[in-house]
C-alpha cells in the first residue's frame, strides 16, 4: 500500500469533517457508514458557531447568509410565557443537513461506503485491517472512530469504557413555520428560547426549512425537551412502536 491511508468509522458530520481534512492533506480516506440510506434527511437544528463556519471555509465550502437564521441572543420564559431573562449573544442557527450536505458533496463519493458496518480490526506493526459486516476489508495507517456515543470502535479498543447515563432524556422535533400559531410566531419564533418548568427544560430556535429555505413562511422551529427519568425507564422510553431500541 502506497501513501497514507485512513479509515473513518461513521459518516456523519464528524466523520466527514475528519475525512475531508485528511483528503485535503493528501491522505486517501475511506468512510464506513452503517446506514444504508443517505443521511441528509436526518438531523434537526444545529448552532453554527464561528469555529464551524471557519472549518467549512478551510475546506473551500461557501458560507453565506442563506445557511442559517440569525438571532440576537437568548430569551428565558416562565411556564406562563412571560419573559424572565434576556441575554445578548448574536448567533446563526441552521439546519443539520445544511452542514452535512456540502461536506458529503466535498468528499470523494467512491470512498464513502453506505451499508458498511464496522465489525472489528486487526493491527500489526505495519498496518491495520478493518473489517465490515458486508465482508469488505480496508487497510489503514490510522483508524478514526466517529460513530457516536454508542461507538463500536470504542467498544473494540476500550471495552471497559462505557457511557454514563446523565439522568435525563431529550425529546427532539421540528415544526414547519406554516403550522405554528400567529401568537407563537409573534412572541417566540425569532428567539433562541428557554422555557423553565418544574423538573424540566425546553429550548427552541428557528432553523431553515426542509428544502434549506430561510424565507419567511418556509422555515421551521426546532425544539428540545429535557426530561429527567430513571435509568430503569430508558429501555421502554427509547423503544419504538416496532420494538427497536
Amino acid at each position: 500500500m502506497n501513501g497514507r491511508r485512513a479509515v473513518i468509522v461513521g459518516g456523519s458530520i464528524g466523520g466527514l469533517f475528519a475525512g475531508n481534512m485528511l483528503v485535503q492533506q493528501g491522505w486517501e480516506v475511506d468512510i464506513l457508514e452503517r446506514a444504508k440510506d443517505d443521511l441528509s434527511s436526518r438531523g434537526t437544528g444545529i448552532a453554527r458557531h464561528l469555529e464551524l463556519e471557519q472549518l467549512l471555509k478551510r475546506l473551500g465550502i461557501v458560507v453565506d447568509d442563506t445557511v442559517g437564521i440569525d438571532v440576537s441572543g437568548r430569551t428565558a420564559f416562565d411556564r406562563n410565557g412571560k419573559i424572565i431573562a434576556e441575554y445578548s449573544l448574536p448567533q446563526r442557527l441552521g439546519a443539520w443537513n445544511r452542514v452535512f450536505e456540502p461536506l458529503f458533496e466535498k468528499f470523494p463519493r467512491e470512498h464513502y461506503h453506505n451499508g458498511s458496518e464496522f465489525t472489528g480490526m486487526e493491527t500489526t506493526d505495519v498496518i491495520t485491517k478493518v473489517q465490515s459486516a458486508n465482508g469488505q476489508v480496508f487497510e489503514a495507517d490510522i483508524v478514526i472512530g466517529a460513530d457516536g456515543f454508542s461507538s463500536t470502535v470504542r467498544e473494540f479498543v476500550a471495552p471497559g469504557v462505557k457511557p454514563t447515563y446523565g439522568g435525563y432524556v431529550a425529546w427532539r422535533g421540528v415544526s414547519d413555520e406554516e403550522n405554528l400559531t400567529t401568537e407563537f410566531l409573534a412572541s417566540i419564533f425569532s428567539h433562541y428560547a428557554f422555557l423553565f418548568v418544574p423538573k424540566s427544560l425546553l429550548i427552541g430556535y428557528p432553523m431553515a426549512g426542509s428544502n434549506g429555505s430561510v424565507t419567511i413562511g418556509k422555515r421551521r422551529y426546532n425544539y428540545l425537551w429535557y426530561y429527567p427519568t430513571t435509568e430503569e425507564n430508558l429501555k421502554e422510553l427509547l423503544t419504538d412502536n416496532e420494538g427497536y431500541l
